[in-house]
């Protein structure tokens, strides 16, 4: 399974705090957030803020942390609200420069309780310090608790914010939401933050970059490959020209650029963009998007019949995930399922099944057990299962695969119709022809539905036309002979 790369800065303090509508930036002085420009009623803020910046410059960021928190108490006290939010942000980037991403929480949660009581004059800065929790959350893979979040922030004070504010909340809604497997609504939200942001910060910002890169990851979710192509490209050309050449969200693009060019069956134009994707991630600092790109790059490499060249990328990339995000992490759950996957590929299927299993058991509670973003997982748990002769085990997990692309994804649907090709060569080795046979009727008039609806591109139309018919023609004889049926060759997938 791959990466669809959403943004940078998956874990980085800048970023994840970021105020709806402000680009990251480094904690501000006293003198840009007010702090210490009030008659304090319980404590003196300028006092503590001072204090505070002397924690923090001297490498104390757990004093730091204390004193900003204290600050944005007594501001809070004093109705500066604006002053309080950015005291209390500050406070949770000390956390986070400790790694203490729960205390970060934490701080930001204590923040809007205090801001929202104050009164609706602090409702917007109370609004702010939400959106800061639903990044939290986003980032940690719990993104159920992330779109509630983001619903409160935008119920407190979302009316109230300019051009970029509204346009960070649809960004941050779509990442969300395409997490969530919700691909459509997610689309809505990505064109609202892209019109946004064209419209108040300009094409040439590496914001509208981010907006499109989201833009593309929802069309690529939906299967519209030609349109996220473009995205992709158009997300490429505003990051290497605001940014240069080698800079982390180049890295972003080309991966998920390679991505569609694998999927659109151009893999010889492929490689070359997963590398140089890589070698930006590796120069970054950033292991998290390392391991993404790697991943990306894992995958081609397995699907382009290359599995022993996998087999280390992989383990390089679940082993940075397991470091940096966790091993619950929905995104090390994917790294675990890509390592059950390459044992699978060496007929190992004893040991890859508990992988498959701890994989879930990461990305459903983050995804949702009815996500297509656990399709792959899945399906190759399945196949483990059959292999390993637990036929009823791999008949349930292979319908359960079914149901989720009919009920998750758009007719015709890329995956859905690979699902279908899957299911049908379990059902065909099972000896259940007519059952198969059924699936792949479905499934062609579900294609053809789709390119006379002119969503999909015919050339990839017309390659899981190939695989469907194959299928068809192996079912029609098992039907027809029975007794040779067995002794048949199985088409490749």
């Amino acid at each position: 399974m791959g990466f669809r790369v959403r943004s940078f800065c998956v874990l980085a303090a800048a970023g994840l705090l970021a105020l709806p509508g402000a680009r990251p930036a480094v904690a501000q002085t006293a003198a840009q957030t007010g702090v210490g420009s009030r008659v304090t009623v319980s404590a003196d803020p300028e006092v503590l803020a001072r204090s505070a910046r002397d924690s923090r410059d001297a490498g104390d960021h757990a004093g730091a942390a204390e004193a900003f928190a204290e600050a944005g108490r007594a501001l809070v006290l004093n109705h500066d609200a604006a002053g309080a939010a950015e005291a209390f942000t500050d406070a949770a980037r000390s956390r986070l420069a400790l790694g203490d991403v729960d205390g970060a929480y934490a701080v930001l949660a204590e923040a809007a309780r205090r801001l929202e009581a104050a009164g609706p004059e602090a409702h917007g800065a109370a609004g702010r310090a939400t959106a800061s929790l639903a990044r939290i959350r986003t980032n940690q893979g719990r993104y159920a608790e992330a779109l509630a979040l983001l619903d409160r922030s935008e119920a407190l004070g979302g009316d109230a914010l300019d051009g970029p504010g509204q346009a960070a909340l649809a960004y941050d809604r779509a990442r969300i939401l395409d997490f969530l497997g919700r691909a459509e609504e997610s689309e809505v939200h990505a064109r609202r933050a892209l019109t946004l942001r064209r419209e108040h910060l300009g094409e040439a910002d590496s914001l509208t970059g981010d907006a499109q890169n989201q833009l593309a990851v929802s069309l690529q979710a939906q299967g519209r490959y030609d349109e996220a192509d473009r995205a992709y490209r158009g997300a490429l050309t505003v990051y290497e020209a605001v940014n240069g050449p080698d800079h982390p969200h180049v890295a972003i693009a080309l991966s998920n650029l390679g991505n569609i060019l694998r999927r659109r069956g151009r893999e010889h134009a492929a490689e070359p963009v997963y590398r140089r994707a890589v070698r930006i991630a590796e120069s970054s600092g950033d292991d998290e998007l390392l391991a993404q790109c790697l991943t990306n790059l894992g995958w081609h490499l397995r699907m382009t019949g290359r599995s022993p060249e996998a087999d280390p990328v992989f383990r390089r990339a679940a082993d940075l995930l397991v470091t940096v995000a966790g091993p619950d992490h929905p995104f090390t759950g994917i790294a675990f399922a890509n390592l059950a996957l390459i044992l699978g590929d060496q007929d190992r299927h004893a040991e890859a099944e508990p992988l498959f299993v701890q994989a879930l058991a990461a990305l459903e509670p983050a995804v949702g057990t009815d996500s297509p973003d656990i399709l792959a997982t899945l399906d190759g748990y399945a196949h483990t299962l059959a292999k390993l002769d637990r036929k009823a085990e791999a008949d349930a997990v292979y319908g359960r695969t079914l149901d989720i692309a009919r009920s998750r994804l758009s007719p015709g649907h890329p995956e859905a119709m690979r699902q279908t090709v899957a299911v049908a060569d379990f059902l065909l080795d099972d000896g259940r022809a007519a059952e198969a046979r059924r699936h792949l009727d479905e499934a062609e008039a579900a294609l053809f539905q789709r390119i006379g609806a002119a969503t999909d591109p015919r050339a990839g139309a017309l390659r899981r036309t190939q695989a469907l018919f194959e299928r068809q023609v192996r079912a029609d004889w098992s039907l027809a002979h029975p007794a040779r049926a067995e002794n048949s060759l199985t088409p490749n997938p």
